[in-house]
């Protein structure tokens, strides 16, 4: 698993050189940095939401290995949002005319979490799974018009269902309750952050 997500990044990389040569000519390739990108305020602001995913892949690791893993996809979701931002970014006036293909590295990172949780109907987890499945179409914000703000609110909206179970349930077991708390701040964070962008 560790090779393919060398390998992914390492495309990623890649994809990113030759979307510089093809928008600014081989010199720009050679001149710019990603880091230019980083500094971008939007871009920047958005690695507060990736702070959160690591946290909560933190506080995931003491609850359970499946509440673990939705946890670990979550963050990959964030991260296909961040390079989302950075191509949106680099884009600027001329956004590729095939908004699917840009948006298609986000779109199967979310598809995974709901697989995730299907798979895992029969886990003591499941209201776990659901809330993080619930909450993550929230991500999709960026394909929503024209009120993507309301979208992000119902989607996270539809997870309160799954915490509120999930604090009920293991009321008396803390690792539980610090695993819900860091999700609502992902969320939390996502939810400023797009507000900053819409």
């Amino acid at each position: 698993m560790a090779d393919l997500a060398d390998l992914v990044s390492r495309l990623e990389a890649v994809t990113v050189r030759l979307e510089k040569c093809a928008v600014g000519g081989k010199k720009a390739a050679a001149d710019d940095d990603d880091d230019d990108f980083d500094t971008v305020e939007a871009v920047t602001e958005f690695k507060a939401v990736i702070d959160k995913a690591d946290a909560l892949v933190a506080a995931a690791s003491s609850v359970s290995e499946e509440v673990s893993q939705i946890s670990k996809h979550l963050k990959t979701v964030c991260e296909k949002s961040l390079l989302f931002l950075r191509v949106s970014v680099r884009a600027k006036a001329c956004i590729p005319a095939d908004m699917q293909e840009v948006v298609k590295p986000l779109s199967d990172a979310i598809s995974v979490i709901g697989e995730f949780r299907d798979k895992n109907r029969s886990s003591k987890h499941f209201n776990h799974l659901s809330a993080v499945s619930e909450a993550v179409p929230a991500f999709g914000w960026v394909c929503v018009a024209p009120r993507p703000l309301d979208y992000m609110g119902e989607m996270i909206g539809a997870a309160d269902f799954y915490l509120n179970r999930v604090l009920k349930d293991f009321k008396d077991q803390a690792e539980h309750k610090t695993w819900c708390t860091a999700l609502r701040q992902l969320f939390t964070a996502l939810k400023v952050n797009s507000v900053t962008l819409d």
